[in-house]
């Protein structure tokens, strides 16, 4: 009998041998695909692609494999390694060359690596707004000073009035910094969103800020006995535990409680576990069911129990978010481009700068096209220095509105030069020295 126990073994593991090497295989003719893939396409023998209708396109998986290293690797590019620096030439190989004089702009939508913003335990408090801020904005009746919150009352939204609070507080940000910020909206409700720094501005970013704790819904005893009252359902005992988790009976109850959702909303369920612990656990839901947020998990803080706080306890991993850029094909290059200029849309609380204001744009009425110019130019000059901390040698495309006997937008492209230090209209060739 040993001796059968021990053929049989041998061949076990002899079939498992060859199934490996299989496996194996099958890895390796993968791995030569792509490299395949990746050397016809970097010497142009893939037949070419024409441009998509609406001149917009998402990268897949394939185009990431086809560029090739680290952007193989990841699928998705990084301040690290910036989209400009491969899609000219990618876009170049897909796409078949414009006719000439033609030059189409393309808006390409990838996948950027944006790494997380908080540490294995963070404060939700990484800038808490103070008096000294919201009264900054004025202590006027509808100004956000007189009761220290943001309110529909006040003349921006509450992202602009942040982002001009983190240029005053963090003078010296460089490109890609990040702040969880705290404010205060309607009284008392608090927020919690983050920002990020372009190099140039503070914008809210569209990562998932974790969830507002004090917006939780704490499930009630009725809640846990309409989940289930027999052994290893939450009703039994009032709370969840090892044997009753939250993940197959929450997603449910949602679904149940909140029938008008729609995807992406978000909700934080607050319920009992055994022995006597609170927690919390963040859900998501696509359109169809909601997710338990397996990253991010909450629990109550035990040793500071005269005045408890919630703490995030686990790590949020390293994301990805898609991001549009627009590349132009410039046939005197034969090469496509990207707009180098840093785009900037003014907000209210720039036209106070220049004394507009009152309306919120500027007047250029009875004004000759060059005399307009040259009033605007003046103006944006004053509010890129005073609440933009601009950069010499870098272009801004700044958008504004305007009063020529009707209300209207448009953008002006300026520079600060490097050599005389003074701001000026940029040029055509700005544009191609700094692309």
């Amino acid at each position: 009998m040993k001796m059968k126990r021990y053929i049989l073994s041998a061949a076990v593991v002899s079939m498992l041998g060859f199934a490996a090497c299989d496996s194996t295989e099958d890895m390796y003719d993968e791995i030569d695909k792509d490299k395949k893939a990746q050397n016809d396409f970097i010497k142009g023998n893939l037949p070419k692609s024409v441009l998509p209708e609406g001149n917009m396109y998402t990268m897949v998986e394939a185009d990431y494999t086809a560029i090739g290293d680290d952007i193989a690797k990841y699928k998705n590019f990084s301040k690290y390694n910036p989209a400009k620096n491969f899609l000219p030439d990618f876009l170049g190989k897909k796409f078949v060359t414009p006719d000439a004089g033609d030059e189409p702009t393309l808006k390409i939508t990838f996948k950027f690596y944006t790494s997380s913003v908080y540490n294995d335990e963070f404060s939700m408090k990484d800038y808490k707004l103070v008096s000294e801020d919201y009264d900054a904005f004025g202590t006027g009746d509808n100004d956000p000073g007189k009761f220290n919150n943001f309110s529909s009352k006040n003349d921006n939204k509450p992202e602009e009035y942040v982002a001009a609070t983190l240029r005053t507080r963090y003078p010296s940000a460089v490109e890609g910094n990040t702040k969880l910020v705290e404010y205060v909206y309607r009284g008392s409700t608090e927020k919690y969103e983050v920002f990020s720094f372009d190099g140039t501005v503070w914008t809210k970013s569209e990562q998932d800020a974790g969830f507002n704790i004090d917006d939780a819904y704490s499930l009630s005893n009725d809640d846990y006995t309409s989940m289930g009252t027999e052994d290893d359902q939450p009703g039994k005992y009032k709370n969840f535990s090892y044997s009753t988790k939250t993940e197959d009976f929450l997603p449910d109850f949602l679904k149940a409680k909140y029938t008008e959702a729609k995807a992406g909303a978000k909700q934080t369920i607050k319920f009992k576990y055994y022995g006597n612990n609170v927690e919390a656990n963040h859900f998501t839901f696509d359109g169809a069911k909601w997710m338990l947020s397996e990253n991010v998990t909450v629990a109550y803080d035990w040793s500071h129990a005269d005045k408890g706080t919630w703490e995030v306890t686990s790590k949020i991993p390293s994301t990805t978010e898609n991001v549009t850029e627009e590349y132009t094909y410039k046939q005197k290059k034969k090469m496509w481009a990207t707009d180098p200029a840093k785009k900037i849309t003014l907000v209210n609380n720039d036209y106070k700068v220049t004394d507009d204001g009152t309306y919120y744009n500027f007047y250029v009425k009875g004004k000759t096209e060059e005399e307009a110019t040259t009033i605007v130019l003046e103006k944006v000059e004053k509010i890129l220095e005073a609440n933009y901390s601009p950069q010499q040698d870098v272009i801004y495309a700044v958008t504004y509105d305007y009063y020529d006997g009707a209300r209207k937008t448009g953008t002006i492209r300026v520079i600060k030069d490097k050599d005389t230090g003074k701001w000026r209209l940029s040029t055509e060739a700005d544009d191609e020295r700094l692309a």
